[in-house]
């Protein structure tokens, strides 16, 4: 990426109607300036991983570190802009911020506007600094590169392929399901969202081929209906690379009643086993039990009264005359 944006600079600068929002107007003609290796970039957004902006929506492009324009310049000024891709000249915003002070190394941010009606998609995006001479050709460079993801309405990032699950899988509310992508740098941390309101499932690293596969759990309590799933990371260039799969979570299957059934009494080592019972059947089964309490009441009384009559009688010998 860094050399197309080195050709890029010249190109970018010298379009016709780069200029910032006031109209101040930049130089039409350029000499490259080689670089050190340029910082990076950053963008506001309260969404990770990635800034999502939406059409329309101003945000702040900053460099992620100190920045310092040749100190043999007289002058100074920084270009922030962002285009279709590092060599297009059909530039989406450009903020020209003057009176940069030469040799001074410092962070350094402007506001840029996506316009509305720009495609959803990843744009290149830069900081150049560009000296303002006294006399002769103006000289510019590079001094920090990259990216500003365009999404639409929910912020949904553009997509750059399709991501999988296994085929057949049913997803609900609490299930967990199996995605995979490929295409993303080696050992990248590709992270797992669901869209439309963006929630993160979970991360996984790729593989030194840049395949992922991983497992994440679906959201309680998430919406029954159409969802889409999103994969993001990184691809080899740096560049965002985002995986999308449109999904249906529907209710989870219904499961049928169980019937409680009592748990058998608990033994204790060397206590005697409790008594076999006989199953009951028949309509007199109840009766079972009774009628043997009877029966044993009725013995109990035949012997009583036999004790009874023997008594008596041995009583009435002992006072015969």
């Amino acid at each position: 990426m860094r050399r197309s944006l080195f050709a890029a600079v010249a190109t970018l600068v010298a379009v016709a109607g780069l200029t910032a929002p006031a109209g101040a107007q930049v130089a039409p003609t350029t000499t490259v300036v080689p670089p050190p290796a340029p910082t990076g970039l950053s963008v506001t957004s309260d969404q990770p991983p990635y800034v999502i902006v939406v059409p329309g929506e101003t945000t702040t492009l900053a460099s992620t570190a100190d920045v310092t324009c040749p100190a043999g310049w007289p002058a100074a000024e920084l270009t922030f802009w962002a285009a279709p891709t590092a060599n297009d000249p059909r530039v989406i915003d450009a903020v020209v911020v003057p009176s940069v002070a030469p040799g001074t190394a410092a962070p350094v941010s402007a506001p840029l506007t996506i316009p509305a009606g720009t495609p959803q998609g990843t744009y290149a995006a830069g900081i150049v600094c560009q000296e303002v001479p006294t006399a002769g050709t103006p000289q510019t460079q590079l001094v920090a590169e990259g990216w500003i993801v365009v999404g639409d309405a929910n912020r949904l990032p553009p997509s750059d392929g399709v991501a999988t699950v296994p085929a057949g899988t049913d997803l609900t509310a609490d299930s967990v399901v199996d995605v995979a992508g490929t295409g993303f740098a080696a050992d990248a941390t590709v992270q797992v969202w669901l869209y439309s309101t963006p929630q993160l499932l979970g991360s996984t690293l790729a593989t030194a081929v840049g395949d992922v596969a991983t497992q994440v759990a679906m959201p309680a309590g998430t919406e029954l209906g159409a969802h889409t799933m999103v994969l993001a990371g990184v691809d080899s260039t740096g560049r965002p690379r985002f995986l999308t799969l449109g999904v249906a979570v529907g209710a989870a299957a219904a499961q049928a009643p169980t019937t409680a059934t009592s748990a058998p009494p608990a033994t204790v080592a060397g206590a005697p086993a409790p008594p076999a019972t006989l199953p009951a059947t028949g309509a007199g089964a109840g009766l079972a039990v009774p009628a043997v309490g009877l029966l044993g009441l009725g013995g109990l009384l035949a012997s009583l009264s036999r004790w009874w009559h023997r008594s008596r009688r041995v009583a009435g010998a002992g006072t015969a005359p």
